[in-house]
């Protein structure tokens, strides 16, 4: 189209190009690709959709196929800021013990103790308080997109087990800020 939107019904007619990125101009197509669109009408392609090429000839050795996207993934900022409202911590409160956590292995012991947070922005920090102010610890988080989850042993940056209680977490990313809090509980 002259939008340069694919739409029902076009062709995609392949650009060849060799190693170095030089396109061939003298070949001759001898296969197309063409969309159509779902019955009851298209819907533009979301993140997450999937697409199906069904080919009725082998693939032979050498072969390579690359697929790029007229536009590079992106976050939208609006969405992204909304999102930060949807952070939370799992469990909370946080009581002794919970099923989330691994089984020990040892004879004794109840292993590892952990909280998550869960629905955070790809990359922020989030800074974990106690009740009167003071700095616990920091967890900085960085994941792809869909990887929205932080762990914290519930171990201060001193090293020293927390004490159960009340604290107050703030995540802070590109996007905007959150703050919340979660309590432990014995």
């Amino acid at each position: 189209n002259s939008d340069g939107l694919v739409s029902s019904g076009d062709d995609v007619v392949p650009l060849l190009e060799d190693n170095t990125g030089q396109l061939f101009t003298d070949y001759r197509t001898t296969w197309r690709i063409g969309f159509r669109s779902p019955a009851g009408g298209g819907v533009a392609p979301q993140g997450g959709d999937l697409f199906q090429i069904i080919v009725s000839k082998p693939f032979r050795e050498g072969d390579v196929f690359e697929f790029e996207t007229f536009t590079a993934a992106r976050v939208d900022a609006a969405l992204a800021k909304s999102d930060m409202d949807r952070i939370k911590v799992v469990p909370n409160p946080y009581i002794v013990t919970n099923p989330l956590e691994p089984r020990t292995q040892l004879s004794s012991g109840r292993g590892e103790r952990v909280i998550q947070f869960i629905h955070l922005p790809s990359k922020c920090t989030i800074r974990i308080f106690n009740i009167r102010g003071q700095l616990v610890d920091v967890v900085e988080h960085q994941s792809s997109i869909e990887g929205g989850s932080a762990e914290w042993n519930l171990v201060s940056r001193e090293g020293i087990d927390v004490a159960f209680g009340v604290y107050i977490y703030h995540v802070e990313s590109d996007v905007g800020n959150k703050i919340g809090r979660f309590a432990l509980i014995k």
